[in-house]
């Protein structure tokens, strides 16, 4: 009986690294359609976020199970509630890469080179804390966890860099005004993104230590969608 709880449990867990992986790849896939203007891909996002939806609540249940049927305690306890927790974050950032791939749908009239670019290094930077993520949770290790916090504040430089950047745009040239606010929505959701993630490593920093830490202060757990 306790080895099937065991193998309940892994399993659980190894479902729960697939969709970070998934989520890592929809993310990579939301800027690459940004990037290249690629309608058909934004589309095809768009419609396999309901997929991602299901993965996350059969997560959801299953741990609801587990913690009904075998009543968990210390580390496996954790466990069961990490997987909770960041799958649901996992979901939202699925949420943010598909606004992202909305925005692109939208996008209209000249486009801005500058801060085209701004936004790829976002995403380049939220993809290096997926990856360093990924690798924390399946370690799992604090300071893995921590590392992929760090880029998070240049995410938010890159963000307000861009906001300055729109605001002057959308005085000077009321013409142009759609596609920067496409560009502000995008930048916005790859922000979240940085956020979630930073709310998952401290996720995996609960589940080593049992210990409640904010990464990043200057946000509350639960970022807004």
């Amino acid at each position: 009986m306790r080895q099937s709880y065991i193998e309940q449990l892994d399993n659980l867990y190894e479902r729960f690294i697939q969709l970070g992986y998934i989520v890592k790849d929809v993310i990579n896939e939301a800027v690459d359609a940004f990037e290249k203007q690629d309608i058909e891909k934004a589309l095809a996002i768009i419609e396999n976020d309901k997929y991602i939806n299901e993965v996350e609540e059969a997560l959801e249940q299953d741990c609801i199970q587990i913690i009904a049927l075998q009543q968990p305690v210390t580390s496996d306890l954790r466990k069961v509630i990490t997987i909770i927790k960041a799958s649901t974050d996992f979901e939202r950032i699925a949420d943010h890469a598909r606004g992202v791939a909305y925005a692109t749908k939208r996008m209209s009239g000249e486009r801005d080179p500058e801060i085209e670019e701004i936004i790829l290094q976002m995403g380049q930077l939220v993809d290096e804390m997926m990856a360093t993520l990924l690798k924390a949770i399946e370690e799992p290790n604090v300071l893995t966890a921590i590392q992929a916090s760090r880029l998070d504040d240049q995410v938010d430089q890159y963000n307000k860099q861009i906001t300055r950047r729109v605001a002057k745009e959308l005085l000077s040239d009321g013409e142009s005004s759609r596609s920067y606010i496409e560009y502000k929505s995008i930048s916005n959701d790859v922000e979240r993104i940085g956020d979630y993630i930073t709310n998952i490593a401290e996720s995996v920093v609960y589940l080593e230590t049992g210990e409640i830490s904010e990464l990043n202060p200057r946000y509350s757990k639960s970022p807004k969608k």
